[in-house]
């Protein structure tokens, strides 16, 4: 009868053994849960740490905000452009340059491309008195190729994810537009894009058949537009997480409050449209 009590207590001892480490081990999960959500490192460490099976918290709409509000990387951060819009008090048009050593554009050789114009010139102007030279382009202006001041130059060609019509608009990739440009193996020290959207599809094309076209981009300065679509917003997120993966940073981030853009979410002001700086960490 003492073997087997001894067994039977032994048996007893090393279950309450396992028994304190399941729950020691539910003890941390919930603290370090507590400690992403507080910390900001929110789901990119929680998707390292738990896997797939976190797939809702990767795309929720409140990580989404969380993550596409922060910024940071840039020392001497500049707003070229912008004007008052309409009878608001708000501006519109501005894109931010980041103007840090070895990634700022270098006056009198530098190269810009501003993809969405819609009669608003004065980031292009801005970045023309800066010293850049400035190839513009949007198809919707009803307008012929010209030379707008000393050296923009002005295209009526859209970007998408082909070469052809979308929309009744007539779009091509980007890498037939730097041929035609004859920048295709060039430095573009600022891509501008405000294309309503077509940035989707942009990213879509040079992301998966010309990525290397992005390696000989310094900065991206754009306008994303999640709207209120979950269809929109995870492929927005997609592309963002290529962009990470090839050393761009996130280095500046403004919602566009014009209205009907804004909008209430947890209690803060969000946005159908956001204005992004990301720049290529390849090049500091």
């Amino acid at each position: 009868m003492s073997i087997n009590s001894e067994v039977l207590n032994s048996k007893v001892r090393r279950l309450s053994a396992l028994l304190v480490l399941l729950v020691a081990l539910n003890i941390f999960t919930i603290i370090f849960v507590f400690v992403i959500g507080k910390s900001g490192l929110h789901f990119e460490l929680a998707r390292q740490f738990f896997g797939n099976s976190n797939r809702e918290l990767i795309m929720s709409w409140h990580n989404f905000f969380e993550y596409i509000e922060g910024a940071a990387g840039c020392t001497n951060l500049k707003i070229f452009g912008g004007q008052l819009y309409r009878n608001t008090n708000m501006i519109d048009g501005n894109k931010a340059v980041c103007l840090d050593e070895n990634i700022a554009p270098t006056p009198g050789a530098c190269t810009v491309l501003s993809f969405g114009i819609n009669n608003e010139w004065s980031f292009d102007d801005a970045m023309e008195e800066y010293g850049c030279k400035v190839f513009a382009f949007d198809p919707t202006m009803q307008q012929p190729a010209h030379t707008r001041g000393r050296d923009i130059h002005f295209q009526p060609w859209g970007l998408g994810g082909i070469t052809g019509i979308k929309n009744k608009i007539p779009v091509l990739t980007y890498r037939d537009i730097l041929k035609k440009i004859r920048k295709e193996d060039s430095i573009i020290d600022y891509l501008k894009i405000d294309i309503e959207g077509f940035e989707l599809d942009f990213f879509e094309n040079v992301l998966d058949e010309d990525v290397e076209l992005l390696a000989n981009i310094k900065q991206i300065g754009m306008e994303i537009h999640p709207g209120r679509s979950v269809a929109f917003r995870n492929k927005i997120w997609s592309q963002i997480r290529q962009l990470r993966s090839l050393n761009f940073s996130q280095t500046y981030s403004q919602p566009n409050l014009i209205p009907p853009n804004a909008y209430k979410f947890e209690n803060k002001t969000v946005s159908n449209c956001y204005e992004i700086l990301w720049c290529n960490e390849n090049f500091r």
